[in-house]
């Protein structure tokens, strides 16, 4: 019997211990050509609204006043921050148009996100590739 309960028992901790990790996710700054963008009215005018999509059924988003940027396609990655803020976390990834003008895309309500990967910086990413700012969060 006591074979027994010690099988049972390693069985319930490994259950325990993949169920912690069940909540968790890894994900990354969204690509640019999973970047879409409309335009919306104010009163002030039109502004460039972006949005892609997240994880878990999340969404990014990002909007930008200045830009009248219509071709995506000539957006580059110029890196992300985890940030926190009233808290808050999010990510931010950001991006330059051909005028180099900054666009940001963010996720907020991260909770407990971490850097994951040798390109973060503390909780700054500093490389242009999109796919390497990975980062985990619950």
């Amino acid at each position: 019997m006591n074979g027994k309960l010690r099988k049972t028992s390693a069985l319930v901790i490994t259950l325990v211990a993949l169920m912690g990790n069940a909540y968790a996710a890894t994900t990354a700054c969204p690509a640019t050509n999973a970047i879409t963008q409309a335009f919306k009215k104010t009163a002030t005018g039109e502004i460039v609204v972006y949005t892609a999509p997240g994880p878990g059924g999340q969404q990014w988003t990002g909007k930008n006043p200045m830009s009248d940027q219509s071709d995506l396609r000539q957006v580059k990655f110029e890196g992300a921050v985890i940030q926190s803020n009233k808290g808050q976390t999010f990510v931010a990834c950001h991006y330059l148009d051909l005028n180099n003008e900054a666009m940001s895309m963010t996720l907020k309500n991260q909770v407990n996100t971490t850097p994951l990967g040798a390109a973060w910086e503390g909780k700054e990413c500093k490389e242009t590739n999109p796919a390497l700012c990975t980062f985990h969060y619950r």
